[in-house]
């Protein structure tokens, strides 16, 4: 009978643990760790990854449910169009009827980016003080999100 009881509450327990694992999950990174802890992250990607631009995704309604990381080179070369079309190939959509075409990335402070500039001037222009590079993508085609 006690072995019942200790099951069941390892059940709810592990139940309890998975929905607290989702929803954290589904936080903004900024809010997910201090601002201490993104720094000392982004040290650690850039002392692996001397050539590469740490960029984090984060959720937006309609388009990802979940923030995500990306290292893109640090050569100058990648435009932010190529960047979206990395976005549609590397994501699962949460809406494949809508025409990818239509995506937007947004830098932190809410501005639309423009497809002709490059990561590495987003950069220069929008890095946070951790080191990390926001974006946030969104569909642009007049429908509801």
């Amino acid at each position: 009978m006690l072995s019942f009881f200790v099951k069941t509450f390892r059940q709810a327990q592990a139940a309890r643990d998975r929905a607290k694992i989702e929803k954290l999950a589904a936080l903004p990174w900024k809010q997910r760790y201090t601002q201490l802890e993104r720094r000392n992250h982004w040290f650690e990607l850039k002392k692996d990854h001397p050539f590469a631009i740490p960029v984090i995704l984060e959720p937006s309604p309609g388009f990802c449910q979940r923030y995500e990381k990306f290292l893109v080179p640090d050569n100058g070369e990648m435009s932010v169009a190529a960047f979206r079309e990395l976005l549609i190939q590397k994501l699962t959509l949460s809406d494949p009827s809508r025409n990818p075409e239509t995506i937007v990335l947004y830098t932190e402070d809410g501005e639309p980016s423009s497809l002709d500039s490059s990561i590495a001037t987003l950069v220069e222009e929008n890095q946070n003080e951790d080191g990390f590079l926001y974006l946030r993508a969104a569909y642009d085609d007049g429908l509801p999100h």
